[in-house]
């Protein structure tokens, strides 16, 4: 069970990364060309939300099912930079992520143009963005 869930929270993430290329990358078009914010940019603002609240209840579970399996104590994940990273650093990073995501999407529901709006979204997702990847390359890194 444990390695689905692991599988499909990668799985989840991949198709995170891509929509939040996809929401950067039509938000900064959406600029340049001076686009309406339609249906299917609020539609994939959504998606990217659902993913990203998707992948935190796996990571969660994740989480829980690894404490049961091994009771990690202080000390320990103090001196080892991996365990430290997996069991705080991770889900700080990524509760930031969560809020900045679903504060940017209020804002850009609250805001009056459309040029307004993807300006928004690039800003917030962007910062989403770099987050996540940054916890990514800092898994690799340990």
């Amino acid at each position: 069970m444990k390695s689905f869930i692991l599988f499909t929270h990668a799985a989840i993430s991949l198709l995170f990364f891509a929509t939040m290329i996809f929401i950067v990358i039509s938000s900064i078009i959406g600029l340049k060309k001076d686009k309406n914010f339609s249906k299917f940019d609020k539609r994939t603002t959504v998606s990217n939300l659902i993913l990203l609240y998707l992948q935190s209840a796996l990571g969660f579970f994740l989480y829980f099912i690894n404490k049961k399996q091994e009771l990690v104590d202080l000390d320990n994940i103090i001196q080892n930079s991996l365990i430290r990273f997996w069991e705080v650093e991770h889900i700080i990073l990524m509760l930031f992520a969560i809020a900045i995501a679903q504060v940017g999407y209020f804002i850009i529901l609250n805001s009056n143009t459309s040029q307004t709006k993807f300006k928004k979204r690039l800003i917030y997702y962007s910062v989403v963005l770099a987050l996540v990847t940054a916890s990514l390359f800092l898994a690799l890194y340990k």
